[in-house]
Formats: structure tokens, C-alpha cells, sequence
């Protein structure tokens, strides 16, 4: 975890010059009421925008989810100023070569 939390600091201090880690721990998400919501948002926007349709019952949480923040559905990407719920956007690197530090055996 402790990797994690430097490599993230690593990236804003060079993108924001901001460290937003303090810490990082794992946690069993089965047993924290915030993180089954958060799983459950994430969970939603990831099916929107996967653009899956294989769940009703998903369908219709992605819609109820939409409606309650008055957007016209979960595909859109908000600037961060948004305060009641963000979605960005994000495009990961095109993966290259990595140099592993590891000695070979």
C-alpha cells in the first residue's frame, strides 16, 4: 500500500504540486457501509459508461441515479468544481516498455 501512495504523491506533486495521500489501508469493503456505496456508484457509472445494458435492475439504478442529480444520464464528465457528484473522464498512457528493477535470476 505504502507503494501506491508514493507513486500517486509521485504523480500530482509533478501534475498539481500537491501530495493528496496521506495514507492508504486496505479494507474489507463488506464490512463499511461508505465503501458498498462507493462500489455501488462506481459500480454504476462504470456500466454506464461501458454502455452494458445486459441488467435491468442495473438499467434502472444507473436512471434513478441519473434523475436524482438531474443529468440526463451518468455519461458525462463533470469539471471538478462540480460539489454534489464528479466524474471525470480519464484516459490512462499508452502502456510502454517498463523496466522492472527487480534482479534477474
Amino acid at each position: 500500500m505504502e507503494v501506491l501512495k508514493i507513486i500517486t504523491n509521485r504523480y500530482w506533486k509533478k501534475k498539481a504540486d500537491v501530495e493528496p495521500l496521506r495514507a492508504v489501508e486496505p479494507r474489507a469493503s463488506h464490512e463499511e457501509d461508505l465503501l458498498q456505496l462507493t462500489d455501488v456508484l462506481l459500480g454504476a457509472v462504470g456500466y454506464a459508461w461501458n454502455e452494458l445494458k445486459d441488467s435491468l435492475a442495473k438499467m434502472e439504478l444507473i436512471a434513478h441515479i441519473a434523475q436524482q442529480l438531474g443529468w440526463p444520464s451518468l455519461q458525462v464528465a463533470t469539471p471538478p468544481s462540480f460539489t454534489q457528484f464528479n466524474i471525470w473522464h480519464w484516459k490512462p498512457y499508452p502502456r510502454t516498455s517498463v523496466k522492472s528493477k527487480r534482479p534477474r535470476s
